[in-house]
């Protein structure tokens, strides 16, 4: 499993120190990889719309997030934007801002 990861925009954000992350399965650490595919799942990636959150309200203090999991055959890119309203998307976006 593949998992790529950015995030734009935030208080103070400075483009240029803005890096995106990706995470592979086969790379990572046994244990981190299989915390990735549980969050992953228990999120229902695959069954989100493309986009949460990003429609309305829109402010400059908050932060876009850019989300795309490619799993064996199966790839998908959700963009969210704060407050993410789901716990388990908000753990799996917690997890890839800490490989970051």
């Amino acid at each position: 499993m593949r998992v790529r990861f950015s995030q734009d925009g935030g208080f103070a954000a400075i483009p240029g120190l803005q890096r995106s992350v990706e995470l592979d399965t086969d790379s990572l650490d046994p244990a981190a990889a299989e915390e990735l595919v549980r969050l992953v799942k228990s999120s229902r990636f695959f069954e989100q719309p493309e986009s949460i959150g990003t429609t309305g309200d829109v402010g400059a203090d908050k932060r876009t997030y850019t989300l795309s999991v490619e799993d064996h055959d199966r790839s998908r890119t959700i963009r969210l934007q704060d407050p993410i309203p789901d716990a388990n998307l908000a753990a799996l976006i917690r997890f890839a801002q800490r490989r970051g």
